[in-house]
């Protein structure tokens, strides 16, 4: 995981070359962060199931 962080800083830096703005760069990795929490999720199909009845109350 850590690797992918890196290579995304990277290509980050390599498209902003100006380090000043780190507000950019930031949020940008969170979100490819949170992908693999996901993956997580799909062996717990207990929680996929009682989240599937939820969407169809809705």
């Amino acid at each position: 995981m850590a690797t992918q962080i890196d290579a995304i800083f990277k290509k980050l830096e390599a498209l902003t070359p100006p380090i000043t703005s780190t507000d950019d760069p930031s949020p940008s990795p969170p979100p490819r962060i949170t992908p693999p929490p996901l993956a997580a999720v799909p062996p717990r199909s207990h929680r996929m199931k009682l989240d599937v009845p939820r969407f169809n109350g809705d």
